[in-house]
């Protein structure tokens, strides 16, 4: 085993009755690296990080933290730092004594030390003016900060997160998004993050573990994720996507595909293909489809002529539905595009797609 790799997760099962919620899991983290389990509710992403911890027994495979297999030693012993959604602070404790517990109860660091490594601590997470104060006097993403510290005073290897942000409001959470992302980063130390929120796991990872029905559906950096997903599952969980179900595809020139969907129109492809799977769609995130102004020469790979449905201001966008005009076909696909707030959404009679924006996704994994 590399002396790089802080986690692997080697052929991991747990099941509940008769059926595998979790699993076959394989996996492998580096050491400083910022990863997010991100999937809908009951992908397995939250059970996965229970079987990190210790707090669900493993059916098979095995847990590995630094090179050693931890799969049957309970969470006391496993050395790694838990953050929960609820935070779990002691309210008659104030602050620096909450962050002090996990060293008094080890007992393994003079009390001088000690108390010097809950100042550092509490520094770095910005709250040695605030070491006094109980967590009832505290904001949640104050408690939030009290509650990384307790984990972090440890020096664990590894820091498992379940959803922490989850009790904030919106700006508190992308205030403390980013404060989190900078801490891992002075830290170095290995972070493993649950949520639900794509915006937050893709502004914040170094690479995405994107779950469905147990199992992992793509690890990947938050760009190919996003620009070259696996999957349909994975194209239609992550952001906004058009997926266009199709007949078939051919090999085009320039090592390009040429998709013809269902309704006939026929599609250019270059960007991000996959071809995985007995069903093929075309995957095109709103933003690529582009308004396609008539004085553009006519020779210009696909382009379509729409009709504009309906549309939305978003205050930095227009969100606009458009229909593709019909073909010999009756089936009229539908695409979500995107406007710049200063262009008019009535204008537009024509699109473009680049084929580096369309990939071309199998069924779900």
């Amino acid at each position: 085993m590399s002396r790089n790799i802080a986690l692997e997760l080697k052929s991991v099962v747990r099941n509940y009755g008769k059926g595998a919620v979790v699993g076959p899991i394989d996996l492998t983290v580096n050491k400083g690296e910022f990863i997010s389990l991100l999937g809908p509710s009951g992908c397995g992403k939250t059970t996965m990080l229970r079987c990190i911890a210790g707090f669900e027994s493993v059916d098979s495979g095995s847990v590995l933290v630094d090179g050693i297999d931890i799969t049957k030693k309970p969470p006391h012993r496993r050395n790694i730092g838990l953050v929960f959604q609820s935070y779990a602070l002691f309210p008659h404790l104030t602050a620096r004594e909450n962050v002090r517990f996990g060293l008094k109860m080890k007992n393994e660091m003079p009390k001088a030390e000690a108390d010097g490594r809950v100042r550092e601590v509490l520094k770095m997470v910005g709250l040695e003016h605030l070491a006094d104060r109980y967590p009832g006097q505290l904001s949640g993403g104050q408690q939030q900060r009290v509650a990384i510290a307790r984990s972090v005073v440890l020096n664990p290897p590894l820091l498992l997160l379940d959803e922490p942000l989850s009790n904030l409001d919106f700006k508190l959470r992308v205030q403390m998004r980013d404060e989190l992302r900078s801490l891992q980063r002075r830290l170095g130390t290995t972070f493993i993050y649950v949520t639900h929120d794509q915006t937050e796991a893709l502004a914040m990872s170094d690479r995405v573990v994107v779950l469905s029905q147990g199992k992992i559906a793509q690890v990947g950096t938050p760009r190919e994720i996003y620009q070259a997903p696996a999957n349909r599952f994975v194209a239609d969980f992550i952001g906004a996507a058009n997926l266009l179900k199709t007949d078939g595809i051919e090999p085009a020139p320039n090592g390009d595909v040429r998709a013809t969907l269902e309704s006939g129109h026929q599609l250019l492809c270059a960007g991000g293909v996959r071809t995985e799977g007995e069903h093929r769609w075309v995957a095109v995130r709103p933003e690529s489809v582009r308004a396609f102004k008539s004085e553009t020469s006519e020779r210009a790979q696909n382009v379509f002529s729409v009709t504009v449905l309906s549309s939305t201001f978003c205050g930095d966008k227009f969100e606009v539905w458009v229909e593709l005009d019909s073909t010999e076909k009756q089936s009229k696909p539908r695409l979500l595009m995107h406007l710049p707030p200063d262009q008019r959404p009535e204008h537009v009679t024509a699109v473009r797609i680049d084929p580096a924006d369309a990939a071309i996704v199998g069924e779900e994994a």
